[in-house]
């Protein structure tokens, strides 16, 4: 049910862009598209987690005495315990100073900015140097387009859920802020979703493959907690769009893989 909810996402998504005339896509663009995107986002993805610094360990270790029990639970309850706990936000805080101060996690994943090594050889390849308007754009619509597809991972998923789907995603090239970007760019919807697209996908299986890395090496409940420490953004994109643990382990399971 699911890969053809998917596969009906794909035709809409390409009708969508004949519609607004963007069938043609030169070769330039598209070439990029499979061996070459992928080792792009390869090239970027995040790193294991490190555990020389002192800092690290320490919240490591305070994280684990504070929630010693299962951190994958029922509602991501624990895990989201973890995330509004006051060391935790206190490391955040020492970790990632911010211009803007931020009081809860919500308001931290508000202000961070974006991993520009995630899509700087990206960028650089299609458009040349980017501008930080440019990574921000981007990171943008890749959020927008990821938040798009964890519509499959809904509990109670069904056929009208395609239609959610191809309008988040649709809307991602028609609004103002990704048309001035094209824009100054020269290049169309069309073009640039020929590649942009292929490189979401990508960022979300490094990303998979990563979490999955930290549960082998440390166990599930461990590897949560290290994953939270090396990866906020990512543990709170994933806090924000899955409602239970058995939905969070399919996506790593399933986005992983080729």
């Amino acid at each position: 049910m699911q890969n053809f909810l998917r596969f009906i996402v794909f035709i809409l998504f390409a009708l969508g862009f004949q519609l607004l005339g963007c069938v043609d896509t030169p070769p330039d663009i598209t070439e990029a598209i499979g061996k070459e995107t992928t080792a792009q986002v390869e090239a970027v993805g995040p790193q294991p987690i490190a555990t020389e610094p002192t800092g690290v360990e320490d919240i490591f270790v305070k994280l684990q005495r504070m929630f010693p029990n299962a951190i994958l639970d029922d509602d991501l309850k624990t895990l989201r315990e973890v995330t509004r706990s006051q060391p935790y936000l206190d490391f955040l805080t020492q970790e990632s100073p911010l211009e803007e101060p931020f009081q809860t996690f919500d308001e931290y994943l508000e202000v961070a900015p974006p991993d520009a090594e995630r899509y700087l050889p990206f960028l650089k390849n299609w458009i040349g140097i980017p501008t930080d308007e440019d990574i921000t754009t981007v990171h943008q619509m890749t959020v927008a387009s990821r938040e798009a597809n964890f519509i499959l991972y809904r509990e109670d998923i069904a056929a009208e859920d395609v239609w959610e789907i191809f309008d988040k995603k649709f809307k991602i090239f028609i609004g103002p802020l990704v048309k001035g970007f094209l824009e100054r760019h020269q290049l169309k919807a069309g073009q640039f979703a020929g590649v942009f697209e292929p490189f979401v996908v990508q960022t979300e299986k490094m990303d998979a493959q990563w979490l999955h890395e930290q549960f082998e090496e440390h166990g599930v409940d461990e590897g949560l907690l290290w994953s939270a420490i090396g990866n906020p953004a990512l543990i709170g994109e994933l806090l924000q769009n899955l409602s239970n643990p058995d939905l969070f382990l399919r996506w790593v399971d399933e986005k992983r893989k080729p």
